[in-house]
């Protein structure tokens, strides 16, 4: 099968990685220089970390954009999805977040993160947000541009040039490598793969913007309920500190929950499957008759 020379290749979205990579040092190293002129500090703001976050993103997605040479319209797919996928959705992510947490304290307690990178780690996480900033940047920006960059940039340059075997794991890659913690790999790794599955099976970013929206939402939601005390889930678990790890039921109930959903949307893919296949063979149909009809 000959593949499509669309942008970007794998070699190109490193590429596309460096450049995030100069971006975010070169905000970063700007807002330490106001820090240093003002004598505010700088880097701890919502604000701010949101305006660096976002434009580095969309900076890197407007470039990309570029190269592709499309549309916007032909590079972002936005395909109205079943409401049944809601659900099963949801549930999914509410049992991944739980077993992925879990694998986040199991990968501190190999291997802890060093006192230094902690203490930048527990800034952006503490730095003074406010709520309406919190759901700004987590809820909104962070799901919608990313979607945008990994699955509906990267994923469908890949799609275009490799199998699909190789295109989804290497955007899952990408998508890690853009995250910036080596202490955190395992999460976006594994959403990676979750959310292109999604967008393979739809051809639409809606779920997987709602999955990565709704990932996002879940500590902030146990942060808004201080009585939720769960050993290395609700608290625990700070960067730098001692690995915490959950209690077994809770494991057991991400295991459900992940199983559950997961089998949920199988069952509602392949109904969508099936639906599809039978609107093709009567159209098939219909156009076969016509076409017997015309020899007589």
């Amino acid at each position: 099968m000959t593949r499509d020379s669309r942008y970007p290749s794998i070699g190109q979205a490193a590429v596309l990685f460096a450049c995030y990579l100069a971006l975010t040092f070169g905000l970063g190293l700007l807002v330490h220089v106001m820090e240093t002129a003002t004598g505010r500090m700088l880097g701890g703001d919502p604000i701010i970390l949101a305006s660096i976050s976002a434009s580095t993103m969309v900076a890197v997605l407007g470039w990309g954009c570029w190269r592709r040479g499309e549309a916007a319209r032909g590079v972002f797919a936005f395909r109205p999805v079943p409401a049944a996928l809601i659900m099963p959705i949801v549930v999914t992510v509410l049992g991944l977040h739980v077993l992925l947490s879990e694998a986040d304290n199991v990968v501190r307690a190999v291997w802890p993160m060093p006192e230094a990178v902690a203490a930048v780690f527990k800034t952006l996480v503490e730095g003074g947000r406010g709520m309406p900033a919190t759901v700004l940047i987590l809820l909104v920006a962070a799901p919608v541009v990313e979607e945008l960059l990994f699955r509906g940039l990267i994923l469908t340059g890949f799609l275009a040039r490799y199998p699909a075997g190789i295109a989804v794991p290497a955007s899952a890659l990408v998508f890690t490598a853009f995250h910036l913690n080596p202490w955190q790999v395992v999460a976006p790794f594994v959403l990676g793969l979750l959310f292109a599955w999604w967008f393979l099976r739809t051809r639409s970013l809606l779920p997987a913007i709602l999955g990565h929206a709704v990932n996002n939402a879940i500590p902030v939601l146990v942060s808004l309920v201080p009585s939720v005390r769960i050993p290395g889930y609700s608290y625990g678990g700070d960067p730098g500190g001692p690995a915490v790890f959950h209690p077994w039921w809770l494991n057991l109930a991400g295991v459900a929950l992940s199983a559950a959903g997961l089998f949920w949307l199988i069952v509602l893919f392949r109904h969508s499957a099936s639906r599809m296949s039978v609107v093709r063979y009567q159209e098939n149909m219909e156009g076969g008759g016509s076409q017997v009809e015309g020899g007589r």
